[in-house]
């Protein structure tokens, strides 16, 4: 696999009032690429959002080698009060070939009382698993 120079993550939680989750997994990404290689940019996703295009826009301005993709696709709390399971879709996307090149499934189950602490680890996860990948 070829290393990436630039490095499009758009997170699509699916929360809207001032996106906490999500500013919490865009700042642990941030960590993770301060020493510049690659080279990211970071959007949030709101589901209140109409228009799709302005997105598009950022994403082609930015010019990626790929497009990390980070979306919470499954959330369960059982009927017993046991902490929540959150199961998010992670996927590496091409955008010349239009394909994905990349893909994982990831269980960010546990106490709510943790969630920055979870997203943070959820980061680095995702991180790591590009490495040992070969993309970053």
């Amino acid at each position: 696999m070829r290393k990436l120079n630039r490095l499009f993550v758009l997170i699509n939680q699916g929360d809207t009032k001032n996106k906490p989750l999500s500013q919490s997994l865009s700042s642990a990404f941030r960590e993770y690429f301060t020493n510049g290689t690659p080279q990211v940019d970071i959007a949030i996703a709101s589901p209140l959002d109409l228009d799709e295009s302005a997105m598009r826009s950022r994403m082609a301005g930015f010019t990626p080698d790929a497009i990390l993709t980070i979306s919470a696709v499954n959330y369960v709390v059982d009927p017993y009060g046991n902490y929540p399971r959150i199961v998010y879709d992670v996927s590496l996307f091409d955008p010349i070939a239009k394909r994905r090149i990349w893909r994982a499934s990831i269980d960010n189950s546990g106490s709510t009382d943790f969630m920055d602490r979870r997203m943070r680890e959820m980061a680095r996860k995702i991180v790591q698993q590009l490495q040992l990948d070969g993309f970053l």
